[in-house]
């Protein structure tokens, strides 16, 4: 079967998805051009994923608020911040989630046949789980969704961030790349995205 997933080219591709300078004006009274840029180098893939999980929590947090204050009829998807449907029925999509969430899948899928051989080595699983983190940014940026879909999107987010954190920690781990299969397959029971081919 042919993949379906929905390529936007207005959407920037990983690693050009976002200027981490941009977040990261000043560091210690230094900008980010000159010697500042060179001494900010190596801490920016260790600041990448903490950024990204602050903003994701904040995020979830108001978007939690938002729907249980703001749209009455969707109480039921800010609840305790659980993957619901939109009264019985899947949430839509925009563009930026479908996407995003495309990408995620080609990352997993590329590193999925070394994990079941117990080869993954650790250098393709801190790529793979730098890839995921882009991901992530990539959709906390660009997708727009109504407050109580959200919500339901940040919880996928999250166990997204929590499975490339364990993956950087141990390629094989059983909360790592296992984690983010288990977040892609949570996806489309809750989202409606055509032509996604599931895992």
């Amino acid at each position: 079967m042919t993949r379906q997933i929905e390529k936007n080219t207005s959407f920037p591709r990983r690693r050009e998805s976002m200027s981490v300078t941009s977040w990261i004006p000043a560091c210690a009274g230094m900008t980010a051009t000159g010697i500042g840029r060179s001494l900010l180098k190596p801490t920016i893939k260790l600041i990448i994923p903490a950024m990204v999980i602050g903003l994701l929590l904040a995020s979830l947090a108001f978007a939690a608020g938002a729907a249980d204050h703001g749209h009455d009829h969707h109480d039921h998807a800010a609840h305790a911040g659980g993957l619901v449907l939109n009264d019985g029925e899947r949430w839509a999509t925009d563009a930026a989630l479908r996407e995003g969430m495309g990408r995620v899948r080609e990352t997993f899928v590329g590193v999925l046949p070394a994990y079941k051989r117990g080869e993954l080595s650790q250098e393709a699983a801190t790529d793979a789980a730098r890839a995921v983190d882009e991901h992530v940014a990539f959709l906390v940026e660009y997708c727009e969704l109504e407050p109580a879909a959200d919500a339901v999107l940040h919880v996928l987010l999250a166990e997204l961030l929590q499975g490339s954190a364990a993956l950087r920690q141990a390629p094989q781990s059983g909360d790592g790349l296992p984690r983010i299969h288990r977040a892609l397959q949570d996806y489309p029971r809750y989202f409606e995205h055509p032509g996604w081919q599931g895992l």
